[in-house]
């Protein structure tokens, strides 16, 4: 089988769990090595493609035509600014789909691995498009569904990682549900047991993510104060991840407000390499978020057996209790409710330890071969039609 995958709007270092996704199954597809792959990228990233998967066996395509030229961009440019947003993408979509052509006479099937903003361009072959997460569609229904069903038109199947966005499908599009399937992926392999018995640093916990408004580092930032003016020894939180500048002025003026701004470190996009070691010596991990498909943090605190704070909202809870194990649920609007959490994970560590170790097992069967196959039975009964 011939697979493309369709990253045109997918930058290495800039994408965060969507490229989590990407990479592992990739690998999965390569560890199967029954299938040539193919992977339709920017112009201009080929280096860093290279950087984070193997493309030995991979073909890298690369449209150094499409507005890869000098005065193409600065017209673009000018067009965007001045206020003819659609003609630019218009010249844009145009190009795309010349490209998209030209790729697809040597592939069986197209993968989307992404669906925000993204306009399906191919047409000639089945398009499987995978959805991470609905909550544009959730915020904005009645503007939005007319494009999700335009979509899901145009594909032959749909795919979830995850139970919560699995059943919003369900809800909002009872007519596709036969196109609608859902596959767990693993972040990466199970880590060794091994590499769960190493030295932990007291009182250090991750929250590995962007600092996108939906992460709500603003109201674990306040906890964090709460916690510093009641005199709690300190608290030292990682936050490695994609940064927005905008963003990232914003919440270290509210660390400095707060005072804390040596308890919580924004360390920007690192190698996968760093964040292994930081799961391996944190004490706990916690995460604030208000929105996810499901939170790669908190699937990777479960494989290193790491105490779980998070947020209780229906994405997370799907899925953790489903495999009822234990974990300590906060109101992210409430930074009372956090500061209370941190503390708890960290001075009663074992429930939470013993419920991360249990999920571990439960997720050991999820592992990138098994995830391909899985994807790979779909693509061979979509192109049997």
């Amino acid at each position: 089988m011939k697979i493309l995958f369709e990253c045109a709007s997918i930058t290495p270092g800039e994408s965060c769990g969507v490229e989590t996704f990407l990479y592992s199954l990739i690998r999965g597809f390569q560890r199967i090595d029954k299938d040539e792959l193919f992977i339709n990228i920017p112009p201009g990233t080929r280096d860093k493609y290279e950087a984070v998967i193997d493309v030995n066996n991979v073909k890298l395509l690369e449209d150094v035509r499409y507005v890869n030229f000098l005065i193409g961009r600065v017209c673009v440019g000018i067009l965007r600014r001045i206020g003819f947003t659609s003609i630019a993408d218009a010249i844009l979509d145009a190009r795309r789909r010349k490209w998209s052509k030209a790729c697809e006479k040597d592939v069986d099937i197209v993968l989307y691995p992404f669906h925000k903003g993204i306009k399906i361009c191919h047409k000639r072959k089945p398009v499987i498009l995978v959805m991470h997460d609905l909550r544009d569609l959730e915020r904005d229904t009645e503007r939005l569904m007319s494009f999700y069903h335009e979509q899901i038109n145009k594909c032959k199947a749909i795919i979830t990682s995850w139970p919560h966005p699995f059943q919003l499908l369900k809800n909002y599009f009872p007519e596709y549900t036969d196109k609608f399937y859902m596959i767990h992926f693993p972040p990466e392999p199970m880590p060794l047991e091994q590499d769960l018995k190493t030295i932990h640093l007291n009182r250090l916990l991750i929250y590995p993510s962007s600092n996108g408004i939906d992460k709500n580092h603003e109201n674990l930032i306040k906890a964090l104060g709460i916690l510093k003016k009641q005199g709690t020894e300190k608290i030292r939180i990682i936050c490695p991840g994609t940064q927005s500048k905008d963003r990232a002025v914003l919440l270290n003026e509210l660390a400095k407000q707060n005072y804390v701004q040596d308890w919580i470190s924004f360390i920007g996009f690192v190698p996968r390499d760093h964040i292994r070691w930081l799961y391996q010596v944190c004490s706990g991990v916690i995460t604030t978020t208000k929105y996810e498909a499901f939170s790669g943090a908190v699937f990777e605190g479960f494989c290193y057996g790491k105490p779980i704070a998070c947020s209780n909202i229906p994405p997370l809870k799907s899925l953790i209790d489903k495999m009822d194990v234990t974990v300590k649920y906060f109101n992210p609007d409430d930074p009372n409710d956090i500061a209370a959490s941190i503390i708890e994970i960290i001075e009663n560590p074992s429930p939470y330890i013993l419920g991360s170790l249990n999920a571990r097992q439960y997720l050991s069967t999820i592992t990138q071969e098994n995830t391909a196959k899985q994807y790979r039975e779909i693509f061979q009964k979509v192109i049997k039609g």
